[in-house]
C-alpha cells in the first residue's frame, strides 16, 4: 500500500523523473534508476489521470441516477395511501417501500404497477384511477431503471480505473522510496532534490511540477543613485550655514607673510585671523580698565566678608530667640 495519497504521488512522479534525468550524471547509482523509474512513474501517471478524467463523468451519471430514483420514490409513496385503501396487498401494513437501496425501490415500484394493472373489485371492475396511476408510475419507473443502470455501469468502470491506479501507485511508491534513499546517501539529507521528493513537500509547488512556473532569475540589486553635487537650498526661515572649508595653515601663513607687520603695541582687531606662531601684543591697560578692575576686587572682598559674617549673625539670632523665650516663660 502506498505511503502517501495518490494525488501526492502524482506530483512526486513527475518530480522524480526530472530529478533522475537531471542528476544521472552526478552519480552512477542515480543513472541506474533510468531503466525502471521513468517507466513506473509514467504508468502511474497514466492510470491516475485516466481515473481523474473519468471521475467527472462518473459523478454526473451517479447524480442523475440518484435523482431519478428519488423521483420514483416520491411518486410511489404519493400513491400508496390511496392504493392501500382499495388494494389490500398494497396496504402500508403489509407492503413496505425501501428507498435506501435503489434496486429494492425499483422492484417495489414494479410490483405496485402489477397490482394496479391486475386488480379487480367485487363487481369485476378495475380501479377507477388505474390509468392515471399507471401514467405517472410507469414513466418514473422507466427513467429510474435507465438512469440507475447508467450509474451502475459508470461506477463499475470508475472502480476498475481506481484499482489500476492503486496497483501502479504501489509499484511506483516502492521505486520512489529506493530512489530517495539513494539520493540521501549520495548527496546528503539536505540536498534540494531529496527534500522535494519527500511526501511532506508534495503539497508545496515546485519548479519540477507539471505546469509550474519557471524559477525567478537571480538579478543583481540596483545600484544606489550617485549623490548630487548641487548644494541643497536651505529651508525658509533657517539661517544659511557656510559650506566652505577653513583655510589651511599654509595658506594662513602665506597670507600673513604677504601683509606688512603691525607695529609693536598695536591691538589686533576683533575677528582678524592670527597666523600660527605669531605673537599677539597685549593691549595696554587704560584708566577705564584700572577702575573696572578695582570695582571688581571690592565686590569680591565684600562678598567674602558677607559670607564670613553670616554664621555670626545666625548665632546672635539664636541667642536672642532663646532669651526672649526664657523671659516669656
Amino acid at each position: 500500500m502506498p505511503s502517501a495519497p495518490n494525488w501526492k504521488n502524482r506530483r512526486l512522479a513527475v518530480r522524480a523523473k526530472r530529478v533522475q534525468a537531471r542528476r544521472s550524471g552526478d552519480a552512477p547509482v542515480i543513472a541506474a534508476y533510468g531503466a525502471t523509474l521513468p517507466g513506473k512513474a509514467d504508468g502511474f501517471i497514466a492510470a491516475y489521470d485516466a481515473a481523474a478524467r473519468f471521475e467527472i463523468d462518473w459523478r454526473k451519471k451517479m447524480n442523475a441516477g440518484r435523482q431519478a430514483v428519488e423521483a420514483l420514490d416520491s411518486t410511489v409513496r404519493s400513491w400508496q395511501p390511496l392504493l392501500g385503501r382499495d388494494v389490500p396487498a398494497l396496504a402500508a401494513s403489509s407492503y413496505s417501500i425501501s428507498s435506501d437501496v435503489p434496486d429494492d425501490l425499483i422492484r417495489s415500484a414494479q410490483r405496485m404497477g402489477t397490482y394496479i394493472d391486475e386488480h379487480v373489485d367485487e363487481k369485476g371492475g378495475a380501479l377507477s384511477y388505474k390509468e392515471a396511476a399507471l401514467a405517472e408510475i410507469e414513466p418514473a419507473l422507466a427513467a429510474a431503471q435507465a438512469k440507475w443502470a447508467e450509474a451502475e455501469a459508470a461506477d463499475a468502470e470508475y472502480q476498475k480505473l481506481l484499482r489500476n491506479a492503486r496497483t501502479s501507485a504501489a509499484a511506483f511508491d516502492a521505486e520512489l522510496k529506493a530512489f530517495r534513499r539513494s539520493l540521501r546517501v549520495a548527496f546528503g539529507r539536505s540536498d534540494k532534490d531529496f527534500q522535494k521528493l519527500r511526501a511532506e513537500r508534495a503539497s508545496q509547488v515546485d519548479e519540477d511540477d507539471d505546469g509550474a512556473p519557471a524559477p525567478p532569475t537571480q538579478s543583481k540589486p540596483p545600484k544606489p543613485p550617485a549623490p548630487s553635487t548641487q548644494p541643497v537650498p536651505p529651508a525658509q526661515g533657517t539661517p544659511q550655514q557656510s559650506t566652505s572649508s577653513p583655510p589651511s595653515p599654509a595658506a594662513v601663513a602665506a597670507a600673513a607673510a604677504a601683509e606688512p607687520a603691525a607695529p609693536a603695541g598695536t591691538a589686533v582687531p576683533a575677528g582678524a585671523v592670527v597666523p600660527a606662531g605669531a605673537v599677539v601684543p597685549s593691549e595696554p591697560a587704560g584708566p577705564v580698565a584700572v577702575v573696572s578692575q578695582g570695582v571688581q576686587a571690592a565686590q569680591n572682598l565684600e562678598g567674602a566678608g558677607a559670607a564670613s559674617a553670616s554664621p555670626a549673625r545666625r548665632s546672635s539670632r539664636r541667642r536672642s530667640s532663646k532669651k526672649a523665650a526664657a523671659a516669656n516663660a
